[in-house]
């Protein structure tokens, strides 16, 4: 069988076919490789974009939650104020609420921004009750929206 000047031969033993059908799968199995490789090289500077995304929107629905509480509390207050009789304890416990969300809101935006500091891990101890006693004003909106019920039973050994 003739052969170009840029084509390879076949060994002399192997039929021209069979080398001709290797050379095609050995072909296609370095294009497969190639592509895989720039693959898992666009993976890899893809991952940071996901993770920073991800990051993005767990920031933006844990700083969302307080700073939209803060602007129903501050409505409420101002409703309060604006009464024909101002209606004081109340607007005062706005206020004292907007106080607590905002610092809330800050120690979430503190914790996000120690994620990023190189530091020990260390343990803490985890009080339950407090996690949940944190959590619930967070959730309360989305609770009313939905209409469940929400009770909170504490269990105090004497």
């Amino acid at each position: 069988m003739p052969h170009s000047e840029n084509a390879l031969a076949p060994p002399d033993d192997t039929p021209a076919p069979v080398y001709r059908d290797f050379c095609q799968a050995k072909t296609k199995m370095n294009a497969n490789v190639q592509l895989n490789m720039r693959n898992k090289d666009e993976r890899k500077r893809a991952d940071p974009f996901v993770l920073l995304g991800q990051l993005s929107a767990y920031i933006g629905h844990e700083v969302n939650q307080p700073l939209g509480a803060i602007v129903a509390h501050g409505e409420a207050c101002l409703r309060w104020l604006n009464r024909e009789t101002p209606a004081y304890e109340e607007a005062t416990a706005s206020v004292q609420n907007i106080i607590g969300l905002g610092q809330r809101a800050s120690e979430i935006v503190q914790s996000i921004c120690s994620l990023a500091t190189p530091s020990a891990l260390q343990a803490t101890r985890l009080e339950l009750n407090d996690l949940v006693h944190d959590v619930i004003p967070l959730v309360g909106h989305d609770v009313s929206n939905h209409r469940v019920s929400l009770r909170r039973f504490s269990s105090t050994s004497s």
